[in-house]
């Protein structure tokens, strides 16, 4: 046998197992590293008891760091910091596993990650009145807000890069929480909606004044476009009224507004609102209002309950608009349903469906004139 082979096989034996051992080694000591200097834990297994002692420490170090709590109810007021990011020990947020009880002050430069908490308060969440241009990313969150709004940040600065973000995120309870979500009527803070559920109930309206994507998202509070605002959302769901005011602008496209107590969506923008492949979903007469300054354009729609526009809106519709079970197309003659007798403008000869149920009698309209002028076919015994 050749001696020279052997050598050379148990070279590459011993190569092999120290690479293994020296990798196993590595393994082991890394796993035993602390993933965070700073660690929290109420019981005082963590590094510090609080989270401000934590994001403290972290800042007087340099910053770039994450604050780790462990499962527990911390009741804090927090000053955040950019670059010093707050993660909870669960993956889910809406759990409860760990909460942040008070109202904290956001960094007004930079970017911050709070992930992986519930955050409660009696009146906001987050609450600055300066013009600030951090990126606030809120991540697997439960956002419970008794009265009040999640980010009351008026004037937060979208042209010079203030954002608001926010993924997988649940709302507070139905009938225990009024939860506005945003306030930033003036500031044009950009904001940015992926797989989100935000703002619940009626009283608090959600103010947005810049740039707004929503994608696979929900908006349960009512929500006004101000000024500088452009909403761009597709495959979303607004539960309450959509006020567009200003010069706001919109895309809206396979998504679902609805309101039970009003106009489902009021137009007092000059600017451009488009409607797409949408479903305007409520018993108001009119569904939609408005100033008629803007152009409203409306394609391929579903109005399963009511379709009365008002005449001052003007809108222009393309395609075809389903209303209930009644295709409706533009030309020459047109079919409308709704709730109540007709108020709006129509061809000659277009003819009208009253679907509400009060009138025994008089289901069928006609328009003689091309105006407002509609004549009723008596059709009960």
């Amino acid at each position: 046998m050749d001696i020279r082979t052997l050598s050379r096989k148990n070279f590459y034996i011993t190569l092999i197992i120290s690479f293994l051992c020296f990798t196993n080694y590595s393994f082991s000591a890394s796993i035993e590293e602390p993933i965070t200097d700073y660690v929290v834990a109420l019981d005082g297994s963590g590094d510090y008891t609080t989270i401000q002692s934590a994001i403290d420490a972290a800042v007087s170090n340099g910053g770039n760091a994450t604050v780790w709590l462990k499962n527990g109810s911390y009741v804090e007021n927090l000053t955040l910091y950019s670059g010093v990011n707050i993660v909870g020990a669960s993956g889910l947020g809406d759990l409860g596993d760990v909460q942040i009880t008070g109202t904290h002050t956001p960094p007004t430069t930079g970017h911050i990650i709070l992930r992986n908490i519930r955050w409660n308060s009696s009146n906001y969440v987050l609450y600055s009145t300066e013009a600030g241009t951090s990126h606030i990313t809120f991540l697997d969150a439960f956002l419970d807000v008794q009265d009040g709004y999640t980010c009351y940040l008026p004037y937060w600065n979208g042209s010079a890069g203030g954002a608001l973000e926010f993924g997988d995120i649940n709302p507070g309870l139905p009938n225990q929480s009024q939860d506005g979500m945003i306030y930033n009527p003036y500031g044009g803070a950009q904001v940015f909606l992926y797989n989100a559920g935000i703002g619940i109930g009626t009283k608090n309206t959600m103010h947005v004044s810049g740039q707004m994507v929503m994608l696979a998202a929900s908006i349960s509070c009512p929500v006004e476009f101000n000024s500088g605002s452009v909403l761009e959302c597709d495959s979303s769901l607004m539960t309450e009224q959509v006020v567009f005011s200003g010069n706001s602008t919109a895309e809206v496209s396979n998504s679902r507004i609805t309101n039970d107590t009003g106009p489902v969506l009021v137009m007092n923008t000059t600017g451009d609102v488009s409607l797409n492949a949408c479903v305007i979903d409520g018993y108001n007469n009119p569904i939609i209002t408005g100033n008629g300054k803007g152009a409203l354009k409306i394609d391929g729609c579903t109005f399963p309950k009511n379709t009365h526009i008002d005449s001052t809106v003007n809108p222009s519709i393309v395609g075809s608009v389903k209303a209930g079970c009644l295709e409706v197309s533009p030309g020459q003659v047109k079919i409308f349903a709704g709730m109540g007798p007709p108020t709006e403008v129509a061809p000659k000869g277009s003819l009208y469906l009253r679907t509400d149920g009060y009138s025994s009698s008089t289901r069928v309209y006609v328009n003689l004139d091309g105006g407002y002028e509609w004549t009723y076919v008596q059709t009960g015994k």
